[in-house]
């Protein structure tokens, strides 16, 4: 497909083993910095971090310790531009980093991806909220239930 100058998303949210694939996507000037991590993928405003995790967080926006919006979380019913695609300004989306870094990091709970995001200043906000008022922890998906 990339040969062919087409682009291709990857789904977040699945499960992968026993885990479920996220996606840190931070848009800051400060997201290389910001995420304190040799292997991430270089997009146009920013990174992309992979993550698996056993327990799978809903998708929120992530804020500075200002509460302006920074980045996302990609969970459930996301997706994210996948590596070698090209953005319409020319970017391509690159794998950066040493080989033999990790190429996902893995949790065992919420609160270990929270401590990470919470050591490197990255908050998160539910989905259309700003602000420091509504900067809380990571929340677990839940399936809707029909009524």
């Amino acid at each position: 497909m990339l040969e062919k100058g087409f682009n291709y998303g990857i789904r977040t949210g699945r499960p992968i083993g026993n885990y479920f694939n996220v996606v840190i996507d931070l848009d800051d000037l400060w997201a290389k910095e910001r995420i304190k991590d040799s292997r991430h993928v270089e997009t146009n405003k920013g990174v992309h971090r992979y993550i698996l995790v056993k327990e799978l967080p809903k998708s929120c926006w992530l804020v500075n310790q200002n509460g302006a919006k920074i980045g996302e979380i990609h969970s459930r019913g996301r997706q994210i531009v996948g590596i070698g695609s090209i953005h319409e300004k020319g970017i391509r989306y690159s794998l950066k980093g040493g080989v033999k870094a990790p190429w996902t990091l893995k949790f065992e709970k919420l609160t270990e991806f929270q401590n990470y995001l919470n050591e490197r200043n990255i908050f998160t906000t539910p989905w259309g909220k700003k602000g420091l008022e509504n900067i809380r922890d990571l929340e677990l998906w839940q399936p809707k239930t029909k009524s």
